[in-house]
């Protein structure tokens, strides 16, 4: 799907009705706005049942000249990257929150695990640190944690002839080893874990286009 965000022409030279340039070298210096609403350049690709697809989004500048009494024209093409406007996290953030009663196989019960994670910050640049507090009860716990896993998630969403594809992947992931039953970690004790932000591509920044949407999350996982 194509689109044009910005179209312009106007009459260049005109002299004694002829519409003909003299010999010689000339420049026409242009300038515009570039939306604020524009989604970010991006692209991807991916190989799917032994075909290679993509999702993307580009930019192209074209600019040239034709003359308006015959079919001579002269047009040139330049790609262009395009970032979607970033906005400053919050300075304060409210905690998640996670208190769950797990239950095994025969509906044995595996106790209740209580878990309050604080994040320091709710949006990142490529290179920043995300850096997750987590204070964990297991006091009421009758198994073991294996382990906890977090992650740093990458999900997109393409739109292509009406159809959705989505995707999703890991993109960095620590593990906090294993946790025994009736432990806490609170307090001065609670876990600290540090996750570089990173993508696997330069052109794989947030989007938030019609047909292109990509998003990413800070994910734990507790392995019982």
């Amino acid at each position: 799907e194509s689109r044009d965000f910005y179209d312009h022409t106007f009459p260049l030279h005109i002299v004694n009705d002829t519409h003909f340039f003299p010999a010689g070298q000339y420049s026409f210096p242009f300038c515009f706005v570039i939306g604020a609403n524009l989604p970010g350049s991006f692209e991807k690709k991916w190989n799917e049942q032994g075909h290679e697809c993509y999702g993307k989004i580009k930019y192209k500048l074209k600019a040239g000249f034709k003359s308006s009494l015959c079919s001579t024209k002269l047009f040139g093409k330049k790609k262009l990257v395009v970032d979607e406007r970033y906005s400053a996290g919050q300075s304060n953030l409210c905690p998640s929150l996670y208190n769950k009663s797990v239950q095994g196989y025969c509906c044995s019960s595996h106790g209740t695990y209580k878990m309050k994670t604080i994040f320091n910050a709710d949006k990142y640049l490529v290179g920043n640190t995300a850096i997750l507090q987590v204070f964990l009860d297991a006091t009421e716990a009758k198994t073991d944690i294996k382990k906890l896993k977090y992650q740093l998630i990458m999900k997109t969403q393409i739109r292509a002839n009406g159809r959705y594809r989505f995707l999703e992947e890991v993109l960095n992931e620590k593990n906090v080893g294993r946790i025994k039953a009736g432990e806490s970690f609170l307090n001065e004790n609670s876990i600290s874990v540090e996750l570089q932000i990173n993508t696997l591509a330069q052109l794989q920044a947030a989007v938030s286009g019609d047909l292109v949407k990509n998003q990413f999350y800070l994910k734990c996982v507790v392995v019982i």
